[in-house]
């Protein structure tokens, strides 16, 4: 994958998960479980943007070379 696809893959990742959390937590808003999927929204968010970043820094190094 290129640096230019895993960044605006991570980018458009980002931005989804961000309204999903504003939308989630509006719907939420004086839950008990608010806290609970907000924290769930970010660790599914991470597993992405970690992986992304991975290919992001991998093609980074190749350019150094």
């Amino acid at each position: 994958m290129s640096l230019k696809k895993a960044t605006f893959l991570n980018i458009g990742i980002s931005i989804i998960f961000a309204v999903v959390m504003i939308f989630t937590t509006s719907f939420l808003d004086g839950s008990e479980y608010e806290q609970i999927v907000t924290f769930l929204w970010i660790a599914l968010w991470f597993i992405p943007f970690s992986l992304l970043s991975r290919v992001s820094v991998k093609e980074l190094k190749k350019l150094d070379v």
